[in-house]
């Protein structure tokens, strides 16, 4: 929420230890209680008590992989529950260069995925809104001028702050929408 998406990214691509990544490069497929829970349990003193290798705890990454990663979230901001409404912030970052999710809410399946050129900038998002449903959508914007239109079902508000992140607000009604974003401003199909 305050803006700092190139250092959450390093934190969760590091494989040093103590990281996110570092059970991964020690075989895990799930997070473990302990950030040395392989050393603890196959060390000299093999002492296993207190090392679950599937533990939640830690995994509570998770939200900021769906909140700000994705960007989906509800607008209890704002008082909306229930993702009748809700907000779309992806935010790309680290050496990534796509990722793609969704959040099944009662209404149905909410998409959101993109692009970026592996240095933190996004090219390409997607949205899918489910039917009687809206959001309002959030995209990085690197130049505060530039073309931003709209189309059926996705019209432009403005440029504003949001997480401390300079973005382009849209509201979007129920479909599916791609965005292609350029320095000269955001595409809308």
């Amino acid at each position: 929420r305050a803006g700092r998406s190139t250092e959450a990214y390093n934190m969760i691509s590091c494989t040093d230890y103590v990281s996110w990544l570092y059970p991964v490069t020690m075989g895990a497929t799930s997070v473990w209680e302990r950030w040395n829970g392989y050393e603890a349990a196959f060390g000299k003193n093999n002492q296993n008590s207190m090392n679950s290798f599937n533990h939640f705890a830690l995994g509570a990454v998770g939200q900021w992989m769906y909140e700000f990663q994705l960007g989906i979230t509800t607008d209890h901001a704002s008082g909306a529950a229930g993702y009748k409404h809700f907000v779309l912030q992806p935010s790309a970052g680290g050496n990534y260069t796509s990722l793609k999710g969704s959040y099944t809410s009662h209404y149905g399946v909410i998409g959101s995925s993109w692009k970026a050129d592996g240095k933190g900038n996004m090219t390409e998002y997607h949205a899918l809104v489910p039917a009687n449903t809206t959001a309002t959508l959030y995209l990085p914007v690197n130049n505060e001028s530039g073309s931003f239109r709209s189309v059926k079902g996705a019209s432009f508000v403005k440029i504003t702050r949001r997480n401390n992140l300079s973005v382009a607000q849209y509201e979007l009604s129920s479909g599916s929408f791609n965005f292609v974003i350029e320095q000269g401003g955001i595409t809308v199909k």
